[in-house]
């Protein structure tokens, strides 16, 4: 929401039974991922050395394929018990994404067994938007109608094939053009 505003009921990532969150994006245009913001905190149990995982993963029949686009390990982020802030994590490898694509941005645990099981709160966003997947150990990934968690997904456009090759055209048919007018200037009348 507007300045990085959230819900202030979250949805599990960990706990007991392994807790995995997914929402679903489609960009309007193709974009090299820059970065990721959560509405994120932690409920209870937490250590700040046990990352959680959050990925950019391909669609498999409207659900997360487990194909991952790019994934990050984010430990770094000193969080506050029973409340959540909005935590940006940055891409490495600035990944393409293409238009009218749908993939899914998953947030999981990556400790899921021993005495504590860790247990993050992924908050939900406050303008109004419904729909999110969960999967948790015993089973597959199952759509869910409530608000969807918060998140921004970043980028910087990458221009369409099409336009890329209007620039070159444009770049060519210039330097012909160039050529043509610097060679007209050098031919004096008369030779």
């Amino acid at each position: 929401g507007p300045g990085d505003s959230f819900g202030s009921s979250a949805y599990s990532v960990g706990d007991v039974t392994n807790f995995r969150d997914a929402i679903s994006f489609t960009p309007i245009v193709s974009y090299s991922l820059s970065s990721v913001t959560l509405g994120f905190g932690f409920s209870g149990f937490h250590d700040n050395s046990i990352p959680v995982k959050i990925s950019i993963q391909s669609d498999a029949g409207g659900q997360p394929s487990g194909t991952v686009v790019e994934s990050f390990l984010e430990s770094a982020w000193a969080l506050v018990a029973g409340g959540g802030e909005a935590r940006t994590t940055l891409s490495t490898s600035n990944p393409t994404l293409v238009a009218s694509t749908l993939y899914w941005l998953v947030v999981e645990p990556t400790a899921t067994s021993g005495p504590i099981y860790h247990t993050w709160g992924w908050f939900e966003n406050s303008i109004g938007m419904n729909g999110f997947s969960i999967r948790n150990d015993l089973g597959s990934w199952i759509t869910q109608t409530g608000p969807t968690p918060a998140a921004r997904i970043e980028g910087v456009e990458v221009p369409e094939p099409s336009t890329w090759g209007a620039v070159v055209a444009v770049t060519v048919l210039g330097a012909i053009v160039k050529r043509r007018a610097t060679r007209a200037s050098t031919v004096s009348p008369g030779n």
